[in-house]
Order: structure tokens, then sequence, then C-alpha cells
């Protein structure tokens, strides 16, 4: 693209009738202003489609039933027509100018198929907490990831308010597969990272809300969040077997959940492995072994710093080699994305 893309905005909004006015207002306040804002509401019972509605026609209300927030992303992509689209939860705010860098990352670059930035988290009210995602700046993934992804997937990437896609690319991967709609920014970010180059700015572009009715409010590690992730990533391999081809990859390179040296996905096993072994969904598991498959994948992820890496590290040996009480409680103090890891 030479010329300033047109960029969509896109909101899924479920009972968010509090917040969904103020992040709309975010987008409208954009310099320059968006090619569209769309918001699908999810089949919310409270205000939310009223408090929508009171925008006029500089917002496009898109309503349907109850679907789960995947279904809400996929309509909202398949309704735009910009040739950006910037998702956006509904309870969360976009900072001012992130849209004009959007125009120009990619812009000056047509390889690009997605772009990601930094967030700061907020309180209910929309007060900074003063806690950055990612902490530092450079730490989010960036440039030609497509065999990282294929063979390993562990790369950055930020929650759903803080991307921007091609819109093209986006509708080559849809629908989200229905697993994934209590999290679908973790699909997205694995299957369009096979299809281009990612562009990481370590502007915070998002204000990223933290409150009682978000997945993010609380809630420690447990073994059914580790059972979910493991699951996640074999459906992951799944798609990314599906799509591999359109992208020009060889699927066969995708290895099994068993063989996956992300250390994300190695961390749900050995929690699950210490929390509830008799309900670990890999036969023939053991702590240990996942322990040091843990530290192999941290050898090789050049992308996290290596005060990050030890940490991990440090995390792998003790809970894979520590007795199991002890282990327990070192998962319930600190475990790496976890689900609380943003309010730590």
């Amino acid at each position: 693209m030479t010329e300033a893309p047109r960029v969509s905005v896109v909101l899924s909004c479920w009972n968010y009738e509090r917040y969904v006015g103020a992040a709309i207002d975010s987008a409208l306040a954009q310099v320059p202003p968006p090619h569209e804002v769309i918001v699908v509401d999810d089949g919310s019972t409270d205000g939310s489609a009223e408090r929508v509605r009171g925008f006029g026609p500089r917002v496009r209300l898109i309503e349907q039933a109850n679907a789960g927030q995947a279904a809400a992303i996929g309509r909202g992509v398949e309704e735009a027509t910009g040739d950006i689209v910037v998702l956006l939860d509904a309870d969360d705010l976009l900072r001012p100018g992130i849209l004009a860098e959007v125009q120009r990352t990619f812009a000056a670059d047509p390889t690009v198929v997605k772009m990601h930035w930094r967030l700061e988290l907020v309180d209910a009210d929309g007060a900074p907490t003063g806690r950055l995602r990612p902490p530092r700046p450079g730490l989010l993934a960036d440039g030609d990831l497509r065999t990282t992804v294929l063979r390993t997937r562990n790369h950055a990437w930020p929650p759903t308010s803080a991307n921007a896609y091609r819109r093209d690319v986006l509708v080559g991967v849809l629908p989200i597969p229905d697993v994934f709609t209590g999290g679908p920014d973790k699909y997205l970010a694995e299957v369009v990272a096979l299809f281009g180059r990612l562009a990481a700015s370590d502007t915070v572009g998002t204000a990223y809300r933290v409150h009682g009715a978000n997945k993010y409010a609380g809630g420690g590690t447990s073994d059914d969040w580790a059972r979910r992730q493991i699951l996640l990533a074999g459906e992951g391999t799944a798609a990314i077997r599906r799509l591999a081809p359109a992208a020009g990859l060889d699927p066969a390179e995708c290895p099994e959940v068993r063989d996956l040296l992300d250390p994300a996905v190695l961390t749900a096993r050995l929690v699950s492995l210490r929390l509830a072994p008799d309900r670990h969904p890999i036969a023939g598991d053991r702590a240990a072994a996942v322990a040091v498959l843990g530290l192999r994948s941290l050898l090789g992820h050049h992308a996290l710093p290596w005060r990050s890496r030890a940490r991990r590290g440090l995390w792998f040996v003790v809970v894979g080699l520590a007795p199991a009480s002890f282990a327990r409680r070192w998962i319930a103090r600190w475990t790496p994305d976890a689900p609380d890891h943003l309010t730590r």
C-alpha cells in the first residue's frame, strides 16, 4: 500500500454498557478519523445496544444473538470495508495517534500483515495502574516469523485491543474456531503470522481495562486453565496445518503438542502435571522431563531478555523437580503467562 489505507475499527461488545461509549469515543477522536467504526453487539442484555445507537450514523451497529467473542469479531471483519482492521474490546480505549501510526506502518510496507503495540493497564474507572504490557520496549515480535510460528509458535503478542490486521488476511483465516471464543487473539496471533511480516511498535497505544467483569480481573493459576491451554495448543496445531499450504509453508513442519518447544505450552503442561496429574491430557508426561523441555525452549527463545529467561528457567526447575506440595505453592506464587499475570 502506497497510499494511506482505510482503517476500520471493529468493536465486539457483550454487556459493556458502562464502557462501550468511551471505547467508541476513543476511536472517533483519532486524527485522522477511522474510515468506519463498527460495533457488533453479541446479544447484550443490558443497555449496550442503546448506548451505541446514541452515536447515530457515526457508528454502525450490528446486533446478533449471543455467539461469543470469536463469532462477534468474525462478523465485524466480514462487514468491514476498510483495508486495515483494528480490533477493540468494548471496555478498552485507543490512545490518541495510534491509528495514524497504523496507517503509516501499513502504507510503508505492503508485506506487513499485522501491526501490534504496547498497552497500559488501567482500572475500572480508567485510572492508570502504572503497569505496561509488555513492561519494556523491544519485547513484541517483529519481522518475518513465519517459520518460527510454524515450528514453535513462541512469539510475543499483545491482547486483542492492541492489534491491527490487513483485512484480506483476516478474512482468509476466518471463521475463528469456536474453541477460541474465550481467546480469539491467540488464534489470530498464530495464524495471521503465517502470511507475512509483523510490525511491532513501542508506542503505548491502548488503555487495557482490568476490572471485575473481564478475564484478567482475578483468579489464580488452576489445572483447568492449564488443560485449556494444552487444548488450545492442539487446536492451534490443527489450524496452522490447515492454513500452512495457503501461506506457502509445509504443514509437516508443524509439530504435535507433545513436541512443541513453546515455553507457554510447556508451562501449562507442567502446571497440569503438578496440580492434577490424574487429569493430565498428555499420556506419559513426567514433570522432570517437561521441565527439561522448558529449559530447552528458553535456550532458543532469543526474543525474551536473558533475565526473563532466567526467571522462567528457575520456575521450570523448581516446579519440575521440587516435591509436589512445594511446587504447588510456587505455582500459586507466580506462573508465567497465567490468567492473573497482568495484575502482578
